[in-house]
C-alpha cells in the first residue's frame, strides 16, 4: 500500500527506508525489484548487507558508517524523492534530511521514543513533506472495491513468495517467556 496506493512509486523511482533488515524491509526490496522501483536500504548491523544485497537490493547503506545524507547523497548522486519510516527519532530525522528537493516521507511507526528534529527551513527549502502513515485508518477512507482489489494483488505476492516473512524460532504456550526473551533479543 505504502510504495503503490500511497506513494505512487515508478520504475526507476529510488525508495530509502530505514530498519530494512526486518521482515517488512526484506518484503519492500523483493517488491521493489518485482515493480522495478530501486531500493536504498539503512540498516544497524553489517551482516544484513549482504542479505539484502542477495534479495536483491539495489544499495544498502550502514547506520555507523557516517551521516545517512551524506551516504545517501553519494549513492544516489541525482537524489532520492521517496522514504519510509518505522523507527523515528534521530534515524527518521536523517531520514528526512537525506531527501532531494520535492521529497516525500511516510512515517509509520514509532519504533523509538524520541522526537524528530527537522529544521524547517529544510522542509521549507526543499519542498519535502513529511506523512505519518496507519494502514488501519487509511483502509478506513477505502471503498469496497479498492480493499478487496488489494486483497487479491496481497494474495498473489505471498503466493509468489514477494510478501513472506521467516522466524527464527517456535515455542510452545508453556515457554512463552523464553519466546519474549528470545524476541527481545539484538538481531
Amino acid at each position: 500500500v505504502m510504495t503503490g496506493a500511497v506513494l505512487d512509486l515508478q520504475p526507476g523511482d529510488w525508495l530509502l527506508q530505514s530498519a530494512a533488515g526486518g521482515e517488512l524491509g526484506k518484503m519492500i526490496v523483493r517488491l521493489g525489484k518485482l515493480r522495478g522501483f530501486r531500493t536504498l536500504n539503512v540498516v544497524r548491523r553489517r551482516e544484513q548487507v549482504a542479505e539484502l544485497k542477495a534479495l536483491g537490493a539495489d544499495a544498502v547503506l550502514l547506520e555507523s558508517d557516517g551521516p545517512l545524507p551524506e551516504q545517501v547523497k553519494a549513492a544516489v548522486p541525482t537524489g532520492v524523492r521517496f522514504a519510509i519510516d518505522p523507527v523515528g527519532g534521530k534515524t527518521a530525522s536523517e531520514v528526512i534530511a537525506s531527501l532531494g528537493q520535492g521529497g516525500r516521507c511516510l512515517l509509520y511507526g514509532s519504533l523509538s521514543d524520541d522526537p524528530l528534529t527537522v529544521h524547517p527551513r529544510f522542509l521549507l527549502s526543499n519542498a519535502v513533506t513529511v506523512e505519518g502513515f496507519w494502514l488501519g485508518a487509511w483502509a478506513k477512507r477505502q471503498g469496497v472495491l479498492t480493499m478487496l482489489k488489494l486483497f487479491k494483488q496481497v494474495r498473489a505476492l505471498m503466493r509468489d513468495g514477494v510478501l513472506q516473512s521467516t522466524f527464527a524460532a517456535t515455542y510452545p504456550l508453556e515457554e512463552v517467556k523464553k519466546a519474549v526473551e528470545h524476541a527481545a533479543a539484538p538481531g
